[in-house]
């Protein structure tokens, strides 16, 4: 068997998961038990799995809060304190340099807005996408809403 043909074979049988492939990991010796935890976890696959499905979950729920919150602040009065804070919040997520939200208002938010605001936060941390681009004309929708709203701040001259 020639080089190229053998290569050939080793990247064939690497993308179908074939191979065995050998890694070194360094880190301080405080990290061996969790380390060692993790890669019992990952060949067992449970808790893996387990931590995928709620991941996967998580998305579809903050997909779904996204939407429901989307649809309160644009269609509800504009001047509603509590559609104000919520669209805050979701424009700080589309963007944290121009839009500062006042952490302290969502006290004055209903439970179930907590809530879904709590799922589009985790939406966010997964980080799967950037959040305007879970809606259709996304970057139209968030940036009329922060016009709307008036949320931008004037920038202070540094």
């Amino acid at each position: 068997m020639t080089a190229a043909a053998q290569t050939h074979d080793n990247r064939h049988a690497a993308l179908h998961g074939e191979l065995d492939v050998t890694f070194t990991v360094t880190m301080p010796a405080s990290e061996k038990d969790k380390f060692l935890t993790f890669w019992s976890d990952w060949k067992t696959g449970d808790k893996f799995d387990r931590r995928l499905q709620l991941r996967n979950a998580d998305i579809e729920q903050g997909r779904k809060s996204l939407a429901h919150l989307m649809n309160l602040v644009m269609h509800v009065n504009f001047t509603c304190g509590q559609s104000y804070v919520v669209a805050g919040v979701l424009a700080g997520m589309y963007n944290g340099d121009r839009v500062k939200p006042n952490l302290f208002d969502l006290k004055g938010l209903d439970s179930d807005l907590i809530e879904h605001l709590i799922h589009v936060l985790r939406l966010h941390h997964e980080n799967v996408m950037e959040i305007h681009r879970y809606l259709p004309n996304g970057s139209a929708v968030f940036e009329k809403m922060i016009s709307a709203y008036r949320l931008e701040r004037k920038r202070r001259a540094r």
